[in-house]
């Protein structure tokens, strides 16, 4: 499966018992089946940092930036680059 492959079109709130229960089922399943989840739409650190507690450890989202053409993310990702980690948002 490609890793790159995630839920289309599902909208969930990690302040929901409920929705925080899904995410935990889908990147349970990933985990058994060996399939890399990504979570789309994360925007703050607190989400982050829960998916990433759940296991998920693959991200996108306004947490990191809004959506790019090809030749800003080269930029964007020169830049990311050199930065120190506690300053890109992955740690």
């Amino acid at each position: 499966m490609d890793p790159a492959k995630n839920l289309r079109n599902v909208s969930i709130s990690l302040s929901n018992s409920l929705d925080e229960s899904f995410v935990r089922f889908v990147v349970d399943l990933g985990r058994a089946l060996k399939i890399p989840v990504m979570a789309g739409g994360v925007e703050t650190v607190a989400q982050k940092e829960l998916l990433l507690s759940m296991g998920c450890n693959f991200y996108q989202g306004y947490l990191y930036s809004k959506a790019l053409t090809a030749d800003q993310l080269e930029l964007w990702i020169a830049n990311f680059n050199q930065q120190p980690s506690s300053s890109n948002g992955l740690m």
